[in-house]
C-alpha cells in the first residue's frame, strides 16, 4: 500500500478524487515531458512484476506535502500525508497490508521556498512524540511521528518504508536528516535514494522508476531473495546477444550481460585472424534479487 506524492500516481490507478501526474499523455499539463506513459512504467507496476505482491492500495496525490503546509503559504490538510492517513483508517475497512510505501518529503521543501511560502527550513518543526495538536501538523517533523505513530498503532504487523528521494537527501538536506531521525525512532525502514540515481529530473522516467524499483526491491529483500515468486528466481530462456565492437583484425570489446541485460564483465580481446562470433553458451551464476545472473558465451569459431 502506498501513500504518495506525484511521482508515484497514474491516472486511473490512485485513489478517486486524488491528482495524477502520470497519465498516458507524454506531456503533462504543466509542460513535463515524460516516458511513464504506461502504467507497467511507474516504480509500483515494476516491484509488482518482479516480486509477485500486489498492490492493493495507491494513495498518491500531485503536490501533496508531509505537513499541512502547502505551496505559497497555505494552510491546507487535505492536500497532506496526515490527512490521507486519517483518512486511510477512518474512512475504510480493508485489510492491513504487509508493507506501506511513504514516499514524499520533495513538496514539503518546495513549497517552503515557493511565492508566499513560509521560507525554507521554516515549516521543519521539532519533533513530537505524543499530544499533537492541529497546529502542530503545519510541521514537518511532529506531523511525521504522527503518521508513523498513526500508523503503527492501526496496523502494528505492517512494516513501514519511507522513501527519501535524491531531491531532498542531496539537494535539500536538512528535509532529508530530519525524516531520518524521524525514520530511526519509530524503527522505520528508510530507502534513501543517492546523487544521481534517479533519472529524469524531479519526475522520473521509465529508467529513473527502475532505478526506483530496485532500490525498494534492495530494502525489501535485504541480504536474500525474499520472494516465492521472484521474476528472477527463475532463468529466461530468453538470451540477450552479447554488444560487440566489430571485428576482424585487430582490438575488439565484448560486454558480458546477465539474462536481463546487465552488464556484469567487459573483456577486451584481440583478434588475431579471422572474425569471432559470440553465441550464448550456459548460465554461470543464477540471478536473484540481490545478486545479477551471469551468462557466458563463447565464439562459435574458436570456442573462445
Amino acid at each position: 500500500e502506498i501513500f504518495g506524492d506525484s511521482i508515484s500516481t497514474f491516472d486511473g490507478y490512485i485513489v478517486d478524487g486524488n491528482v495524477p501526474f502520470y497519465s498516458t499523455e507524454s506531456e503533462s499539463p504543466s509542460g513535463y515531458i515524460s516516458d511513464v506513459t504506461d502504467v507497467s512504467r511507474t516504480w509500483w507496476k515494476k516491484l509488482e512484476a518482479d516480486t509477485g505482491m500486489t498492490l492493493v492500495r495507491n494513495d498518491s496525490h500531485a503536490g501533496r506535502c508531509i505537513s499541512y503546509t502547502y505551496y505559497g503559504g497555505l494552510v491546507s490538510p487535505e492536500n497532506s500525508f496526515v490527512s490521507a492517513v486519517e483518512k486511510r483508517f477512518s474512512e475504510t475497512t480493508m485489510e492491513n497490508p504487509d508493507v506501506f510505501v511513504i514516499y514524499g518529503g520533495v513538496n514539503d521543501a518546495c513549497a517552503a521556498t515557493s511565492t508566499g511560502g513560509v521560507g525554507y527550513g521554516n515549516n521543519l518543526g521539532a519533533v513530537k512524540y505524543s499530544g499533537w495538536t492541529s497546529q502542530d501538523m503545519e510541521f514537518v517533523a511532529p506531523s511525521l511521528c504522527y503518521i508513523f505513530d498513526l500508523i503503527q498503532k492501526e496496523a502494528p504487523e505492517s512494516e513501514i518504508i519511507f522513501v527519501i528521494d535524491q531531491f531532498i537527501n542531496v539537494g535539500h538536506c536538512e528535509y532529508g536528516a530530519l525524516i531520518k531521525s524521524v525514520c530511526e525512532y519509530y524503527g522505520v525502514e528508510v530507502c534513501g535514494m543517492g546523487y544521481n540515481e534517479i533519472i529524469g529530473d524531479a519526475h522520473p522516467n521509465s529508467a529513473g522508476m527502475t532505478q526506483i524499483k530496485n532500490k525498494i526491491l534492495s530494502v525489501l529483500c535485504k541480504d536474500s531473495c525474499c520472494f516465492e515468486f521472484c521474476s528472477q528466481k527463475a532463468i529466461s530462456e530468453e538470451t540477450k546477444e552479447p554488444e560487440i565492437t566489430v571485428l576482424n583484425t585487430g582490438e575488439a570489446e565484448l560486454k558480458v550481460v546477465d539474462v536481463y541485460g546487465n552488464t556484469v564483465d567487459i573483456i577486451s580481446l584481440l583478434i588475431v585472424e579471422g572474425e569471432h562470433q559470440f553465441v550464448f553458451d550456459s548460465i554461470e551464476l543464477n540471478p536473484t534479487c540481490t545478486v545479477n545472473g551471469v551468462s557466458v558465451y563463447k565464439c562459435k569459431f574458436c570456442g573462445m
